[in-house]
């Protein structure tokens, strides 16, 4: 199918589900792999885009491509592991924007694999700033663009790594571990200003940062993999776009005093594209948590997309979600 062709397609399909026209959102690191794909998810739902990257030339080339699709696409350059540069970012964006934002997608991430033992202070450093501290600073700088929207969304791009542990990957997993645990704490204390905050925890995809592990362990990758490959973007990208719509409000949910609702938005194995909402007490929902987080599922059946909604009178409930 021709791009041209896909992207009709994407947007007659988000017509007939869903639409985002009317939304803004920013998506850092949208010039490759799982930010590329979802940039594209959003566009073709309606959604006006902004995204960055850390040079010129890639940016250039992408927003090319995107233009000769018809998307409205911006881009900047910022290296988000710097917080003047992410400063910048969203001054532009509140700019560019109205002085509001919907969407918030904390995509950026790298890794250095090594044996524990072998890491240096430089390496925590760069993964700890790159991935964590840079999606934390993010949604400070982002929030009062978001509750400014009233319909404010976030979605971390997590990984698998940060539920189940997988080798050289230590620091790597503690990021990932430490933006699934803070997605839950924005999702309850921010709650009250209409944001949502997701946290998507796939497993190996098809992307450039991933091409290392596909090369070495692509046997090993496909023998735990029920599929039997790796994922691709796109796997990722239509879960993001399903989160960042708000035609499906949590405000349906009978608030019942001590209720609290954890979201696990599940690829189903017969309807690859379906997905299964359950909305349950925390009582029910810890075992369905303890199996998921135990299996290595492959991402397109099972993507961890967990959302603790903070009710009212639901404080001393907050806290057993685990």
């Amino acid at each position: 199918m021709a791009d041209n062709d896909k992207a009709t397609a994407a947007s007659s399909s988000g017509t007939n589900r869903w639409s985002l026209h009317g939304m803004t959102a920013i998506v850092t690191g949208g010039t490759k792999g799982i930010g590329y794909a979802i940039v594209e998810e959003l566009t073709g739902f309606g959604a006006r885009v902004h995204t960055c990257c850390r040079t010129q030339t890639d940016l250039n080339k992408c927003l090319f491509e995107w233009q000769a699709k018809g998307f409205q696409i911006t881009g900047s350059v910022c290296d988000v592991s710097s917080q003047d540069q992410r400063e910048k970012l969203m001054s532009t964006v509140s700019s560019e924007f109205g002085g509001k934002l919907n969407i918030l997608i904390n995509n950026v991430g790298t890794n250095v694999p090594k044996p524990t033992p072998s890491f240096t202070k430089e390496d925590l450093s760069l993964i700890m700033g790159t991935n964590f501290e840079s999606a934390y600073n993010m949604c400070q700088l982002a929030y009062p663009l978001l509750k400014a929207s009233g319909a404010g969304s976030i979605v971390f791009i997590s990984s698998i790594s940060g539920v189940v542990t997988l080798n050289t990957e230590s620091i790597y997993g503690a990021t990932k571990g430490a933006m699934n645990h803070f997605a839950k704490y924005l999702a309850c204390e921010w709650a009250k200003d209409n944001i949502r905050v997701n946290s998507v925890a796939p497993g190996v995809i098809r992307t450039p940062l991933a091409e290392p592990y596909n090369e070495i362990c692509s046997e090993a990758i496909k023998s735990r993999t029920p599929m039997g490959r790796t994922g691709e973007p796109e796997e990722v990208s239509s879960l993001v776009g399903f989160l960042d719509n708000w035609t499906w409000k949590i405000s349906h949910i009978p608030r019942e005093k001590n209720m609290a609702a954890d979201w696990i938005a599940k690829w189903s194995c017969d309807q690859p594209r379906g997905l299964q909402l359950l909305s349950r007490p925390p009582n029910e929902l810890k075992p369905i948590l303890r199996a998921d987080s135990l299996g290595v599922s492959h991402p397109r059946i099972v993507i961890s997309a967990r959302v603790c909604c903070a009710f009212a009178n639901d404080n001393e409930n907050q806290g057993t979600l685990t």
